[in-house]
């Protein structure tokens, strides 16, 4: 897959409409644009469905995959030996109560 053609591509339409961001959730856009791949179950309709808190943003200049600590390990183990064409910022996760 040629994600590099697919980013630009969407780049030109962001830059024809004057638009300075593109945000997808982890949909089908999350792995058609920068290969990352959905978590969840294996049924298109959950996956695309899902309740994680996650987005794919595309500026003019980056592609950042935003996602709960805990989800990025799940994603890496599915990219195996793949590269997304993203990197990667992640959040606390939200259940997850630090001790003091």
């Amino acid at each position: 897959m040629n994600y590099e053609r697919r980013i630009e591509a969407l780049r030109t339409e962001m830059n024809r409409r004057r638009l300075y961001a593109y945000v997808t959730t982890a949909d089908a856009n999350w792995e058609y644009l920068a290969g990352i791949p959905r978590l969840g179950g294996e049924s298109t309709k959950h996956r695309q469905h899902s309740s994680q808190y996650t987005c794919l943003l595309v500026t003019m200049d980056d592609v950042i995959a935003f996602m709960p600590h805990l989800n990025l390990y799940g994603v890496r183990a599915k990219l195996a030996n793949k590269k997304a064409f993203a990197r990667f910022i992640t959040f606390p996760d939200g259940d997850i109560q630090e001790r003091q």
